[in-house]
């Protein structure tokens, strides 16, 4: 797998102390420009590949799986970004805010691996 995680709050903090049991390929981190700092210290402390402040920029990379650990009312914008570039999501709850955005969110196609 080739893990996009993005952001760098407390919940990416605590998957990344248990990160190399994982068996992650590559992983990369989607900052903001603001955060980029905290985002490149992460990246020292835990071996990370690269950390990206664009987004589409990340989507267009090889990442495969997008993990989506951004405030609630980010989740949906982002991951049918993820899902309309055919990648992988994997959303930390609430899924969506509402289920009109969750049911727009699986009419995406599903891609397997």
């Amino acid at each position: 797998m080739k893990l996009g995680i993005l952001g760098t709050g407390m919940i990416v903090k605590d998957v990344l102390t248990m990160y190399h049991e994982l068996g992650v390929e590559k992983t990369y981190l989607f900052s903001t420009k603001k955060s980029k700092s905290q985002a490149l210290e992460l990246m020292k402390t835990y071996h990370l590949d690269k950390v990206y402040t664009d987004y589409d920029e990340l989507l267009q990379s090889d990442v495969d799986t997008i993990y989506c650990a951004l405030p609630n009312h980010l989740h949906y914008e982002f991951s049918k970004k993820a899902l309309e570039n055919d990648k992988n999501v994997i959303i930390e709850k609430p899924i969506t805010a509402n289920s009109k955005e969750l049911e727009d969110l699986m009419k995406q196609p599903i891609k397997r691996i």
